[in-house]
């Protein structure tokens, strides 16, 4: 069992890799591919240190839930956060927000949505 202490300190870390994984794909260092019910992105630098993330969304009473799941180069899951409407804790807050904004982001690239929307406006003009 885990105390408030050591689960604050785990929700730190877990805002920390959002926030760099929103960084890195608003920069196209980090590319999300879509999956039939998300989008997923890999980091590899070895064969030890391959790591994949998975990103979805899935709709609740209280509104869209977003979830993000971190495996190992075994498939092992590492960890696994979700979005909250009723946040408890700034730092819960703040990872909610980011975890929102990740999956907008991933979404938008996955499915090159900005890319799609300039055709149909290109197409549009021409009609």
């Amino acid at each position: 069992m885990t105390n408030a202490s050591e689960e604050s300190n785990e929700l730190e870390q877990y805002a920390e890799i959002v926030s760099k994984l929103h960084q890195k794909t608003k920069a196209g260092r980090l590319l999300w591919e879509p999956r039939s019910d998300g989008f997923s992105c890999s980091l590899r630098e070895s064969t030890a240190d391959n790591f994949s993330f998975f990103i979805s969304e899935q709709e609740r009473t209280r509104g869209p839930v977003v979830f993000l799941s971190m495996y190992d180069a075994d498939s092992n899951a590492i960890f696994r956060v979700h979005s909250t409407s009723l946040p408890t804790s700034p730092t819960e807050e703040t990872l909610s927000d980011s975890l929102r904004e990740l999956y907008t982001l991933a979404r938008r690239q996955a499915l090159k949505i900005d890319k799609k929307l300039r055709s149909v406006s290109d197409l549009l003009d021409r009609t």
